[in-house]
């Protein structure tokens, strides 16, 4: 019943196509934020994400179809779902994927500033993270559907992030100088 690892799907790859557009949200946000920065401001940017956040939710309500309850589902244990080696190790691949992102987000910019750059180039530099995800989301989820390597995928990007924030400066055991 709480098979989480499962992912072979023989439909269309619904959990790539996700992704794909969340990577194609990594590119599409910064660059527009920048822009938006630049025609009137700091506001500007929240302003327009509250407004389309609240359309989006009014679409929403009006278009997903109403949903029957599964009686035969039973309720399940959820410790034992929250404790299932699968959850654990997708919710640590998740969580260590967002704090990559939140953490580029959050320190790049910073180290960007000594160039002097427009909002809106500043916002397009970001788009090399979410344009090299959204292109390669799609060949991985093929992957992972095609064949039963879920977990070693999940585990060697995390071990790939881990190798990448090693290269992040300012790293005290590598020679360069700034």
């Amino acid at each position: 019943m709480w098979d989480v690892m499962s992912t072979k799907n023989d439909n269309f790859d619904n959990q790539g196509a996700l992704e794909t557009a969340y990577g194609f949200g990594l590119i599409a946000g910064p660059t527009l934020g920048g822009a938006l920065y630049e025609v009137d401001g700091y506001y500007l940017p929240f302003i327009t994400v509250g407004v389309v956040l609240v359309v989006c939710a009014v679409i929403t309500v009006f278009l997903l179809p109403d949903s029957e309850l599964n009686e035969d589902m039973g309720s399940g244990d959820l410790l034992k779902f929250w404790l299932h080696p699968g959850t654990i190790l997708d919710g640590l691949s998740i969580t260590i994927t967002m704090v990559t992102i939140g953490y580029n987000h959050a320190t790049l910019e910073p180290h960007l500033r000594q160039f002097n750059l427009s909002p809106f180039i500043l916002g397009t530099i970001f788009v090399v993270a979410g344009g090299f995800y959204a292109i390669t989301v799609p060949g991985w989820g093929f992957l992972v559907d095609k064949s039963d390597i879920t977990k070693l995928v999940g585990v060697s990007g995390c071990a790939i992030i881990g190798v990448a924030f090693l290269f992040m400066g300012p790293a005290p055991f590598m020679p360069f100088d700034t």
